[in-house]
């Protein structure tokens, strides 16, 4: 059938554009799709006008779609994070656990442990509507100010969201509490010490 290029890159171009706005950490993993989908209409045997509306349509949805989704996801539950004080390095937020500790509807806080890896029974949230807060010497909480990785001067301290990753059957979001010393962290390599903790601790919580 003359069509089953384009209906091919279609498929891919839409498939492309839902994983990209669903969750922002796939992104880079849907440029190829995109690509690939893009190449399967242009050498498809259809109007140019539908080849250009197939290709440019997802690229100038895809801002407002996010803006759209941001907005909504104001409107999530408020969930605050707290760090133990004077805390530097990465912290580790795992998902899904039926053994991670619970929403604390009465604080409506998060506690990290000493080692930053805290285990939840919620669902996995991309990180939207998180705060995460050192106490002070009063007990009271003091807002972390949250920045992007890629900025190149952080404030200090700060909280950076390093990613989303699902592996060996974990679901956990990765971030950076910031002192100065960033700089000596390789944010997208791997962290063997991190990995071989979080294992640990997840076996253990699985075996209550």
């Amino acid at each position: 059938m003359k069509f089953n290029k384009f209906y091919i890159g279609i498929i891919l171009i839409i498939i492309s554009f839902i994983l990209s706005t669903y969750n922002f950490y796939l992104f880079f993993f849907t440029i190829p799709m995109y690509c690939i989908g893009s190449i399967f209409v242009i050498i498809s045997p259809i109007k140019i006008i539908y080849k250009i509306l197939s290709i440019i349509l997802p690229l100038v949805l895809y801002v407002p779609v996010n803006s759209l989704q941001l907005e909504i996801y104001k409107y999530l539950k408020r969930k605050e994070f707290i760090v133990p004080t004077n805390y530097s390095g990465p912290l580790r937020i795992i998902y899904e656990e039926n053994c991670g500790e619970k929403f604390n509807e009465k604080n409506k806080t998060y506690q990290f442990p000493q080692d930053g890896i805290l285990i939840l029974f919620a669902k996995e949230d991309g990180g939207i509507n998180h705060h995460y807060f050192y106490m002070n010497k009063n007990g009271e909480k003091v807002e972390i100010p949250q920045v992007d990785i890629t900025e190149n001067k952080k404030p200090t301290p700060s909280v950076s969201l390093i990613g989303f990753i699902e592996k060996n059957n974990t679901k956990y979001i990765d971030l950076y509490i910031n002192h100065g010393n960033s700089v000596q962290y390789n944010f997208f390599g791997s962290n063997p010490k991190l990995d071989s903790l979080t294992t640990v601790k997840v076996n253990d919580c699985r075996k209550k």
